[in-house]
């Protein structure tokens, strides 16, 4: 057995997939193609950096009554209830603040104006109004591993996807072990504070930074409550379970450590027992927090 590895530029990163595979085996290299072109299919659906997609036309329907597909749907669903259940720390409308801080198509980092943020309704015949535009920027990445993922494992049950940060694994690797995931230092990206070895059984892992999305005194985590970058949290991470076990694990970490981060640390420790994920939390002054379920090991306290 081997490590069948291929990487590709999508969602504004660096995707990696690695399957442990017999010497090049050419339907698992059918089904790592077939995982990126799923992957850019949704991105080409949902980046609000493309013209006229799917969610471009949502966009342009604010305050009136659109027809969404089965999948849009879904996620419009699942961001809202998160709104809800967040307390409305997770809100899929802040793309007009995002942009009103110049993180536009044209990364133009230039604020001008202020963002609105909205809300949305939902008919019964699988229509959606939108009050405020908005984006998938906090679940689009973890969303995207668990359909990389749930295609390899027609072919594979031992493999590693790693999508700028947003990771799921299973099985183990080439060597027989099981894959090992480093937590990247929130202040030294070339280093690394400790490490997880991932169940055989297969985990999502998710950390949210705003280290490589920052720019003057701004990043992209938007704190909804005051319209301003969360600052009560050097980052996030989290850990949730096998996507075959009834949720999408990669999904559930994404947005969840999004949640956790705009709260801040404290509100995040009260507030991490009532969520699907295992989580540790790192203070702005280097204290850490780790929920009793967060598997891995630290290099230093």
């Amino acid at each position: 057995m081997e490590l069948v590895s291929r990487d590709c530029d999508v969602l504004g990163t660096k995707v990696w997939i690695s399957v442990v595979a017999p010497m090049q085996d050419s339907p698992i290299v059918a089904a790592i193609d077939k995982a990126f072109s799923r992957v850019k299919e949704i991105e080409q659906k949902y980046s609000r950096f493309i013209k006229g997609n799917v969610l471009a036309d949502l966009n342009a329907s604010v305050g009136k009554w659109a027809r969404v597909d089965e999948e849009t749907w879904g996620l419009l669903k699942f961001g809202e209830e998160l709104k809800v259940k967040s307390g409305g720390v997770f809100d899929l409308s802040v793309k007009g603040i995002l942009e009103s801080w110049g993180y536009d198509e044209n990364y133009s980092f230039e604020e001008h104006g202020e963002g609105n943020l909205g809300g949305m309704e939902f008919s019964d015949d699988g229509r959606v109004r939108l009050s405020a535009e908005i984006e998938f920027g906090g679940i689009g990445k973890g969303y995207a591993v668990d359909q990389m993922a749930d295609i390899l494992e027609n072919f594979s049950d031992r493999y590693f996807i790693n999508a700028g940060g947003d990771i799921f694994a299973k099985g183990l690797n080439e060597k027989g072990e099981k894959w090992r995931v480093y937590f990247e230092d929130p202040l030294n990206p070339e280093q690394v504070i400790g490490f997880v070895d991932v169940d055989e059984s297969g985990r999502g892992l998710a950390c949210t930074s705003p280290s490589k999305r920052k720019w003057v005194d701004k990043h992209h985590l938007v704190d909804p409550r005051t319209k301003q970058p969360a600052d009560k949290m050097l980052a996030v991470y989290t850990q949730a379970a096998d996507p075959r076990s009834g949720a999408k694990n990669c999904f559930l970490a994404d947005a969840y450590a999004t949640v956790l981060f705009v709260m801040g640390y404290k509100e995040a420790q009260k507030m991490v027992k009532n969520f699907p994920v295992e989580a540790m939390l790192v203070d702005v002054s280097g204290a850490i927090y780790m929920t009793e379920g967060f598997q891995g090991e630290l290099f230093r306290e």
